[in-house]
């Protein structure tokens, strides 16, 4: 098996460490975990992922800051859905 270039530099990019403010903007939605347990922290989980994600794609810091907003404010909205179901 032989590597590109390109998949280098991906592999170095993954590894690159990030600024610990990526990690708290991205991270927000892990509060979900005490509001509704593991299904909270299942979807605030997905969002940091998702959040990480686009940060490494973009580099952007407002692109981050902005995907993170949204991705846990669709966390939030999935988890009320999902918690009135299993209630309702």
């Amino acid at each position: 098996m032989t590597t590109t270039e390109g998949g280098d530099r991906d592999e170095a990019k993954k590894k690159e460490k990030l600024p610990p403010l990526v990690h708290v903007v991205c991270g927000w939605p892990l509060i979900l975990v005490a509001v509704g347990g593991a299904i909270g922290g299942g979807l605030g989980g997905a969002a940091y992922a998702l959040g990480l994600m686009v940060y490494r794609k973009t580099r952007s810091f407002a692109t981050a800051f902005l995907a993170s907003l949204g991705l846990g404010a669709a966390a939030a909205i999935l988890w009320y859905v999902i918690a009135n179901a299993i209630r309702g």
